[in-house]
């Protein structure tokens, strides 16, 4: 069965907070920050939902005609389940409808789950920070266009 995606409310930010807590490779958000973006009118913040509980989340910004991703976190506990996969789908399809031309992520160059994940979606490799993270991990720039 294909996880089903919605858009959070303002309930689930507690649980999306600690996911992307638990996460090595996540933005490292606040619960207060993701509040921030809940509010901003060009962000969106979609999760998946298992048995109850959020699983995973996509944050992403409607800027200049582009989807910026900025942060991807799958609770640890439900990894290898295609979160990741239906977030993505459903961000592109949002994106679609919102008449966006293009999708835009950054993604540390370690993070070879994420790269395949991207990759499969149909992003391709546009550039690269080196030692971005920490001076020590390049980061890979990715895009997708949606036009």
């Amino acid at each position: 069965m294909k996880p089903s995606t919605r858009l959070a409310r303002s309930a689930d930010l507690g649980a999306v907070a600690a996911i992307g807590a638990a996460q090595a490779a996540s933005a490292g958000w606040t619960q207060k920050q993701f509040s921030e973006e809940l509010a901003n009118s060009s962000s969106r913040i979609v999760v998946v939902e298992e048995d109850g509980q959020v699983a995973a989340y996509l944050v992403f910004r409607a800027v200049a005609g582009e989807a910026q991703i900025l942060d991807v976190a799958v609770d640890a506990r439900r990894t290898r389940r295609g979160l990741g996969r239906a977030l993505i789908a459903d961000l592109l399809e949002r994106a679609a409808r919102e008449k966006l031309s293009k999708a835009t992520l950054e993604v540390r160059a370690d993070n070879a789950a994420a790269l395949a994940l991207y990759r499969a979606a149909g992003f391709a490799v546009v550039g690269r920070r080196p030692n971005f993270y920490n001076g020590v991990c390049d980061a890979v720039l990715m895009d997708r266009n949606l036009a």
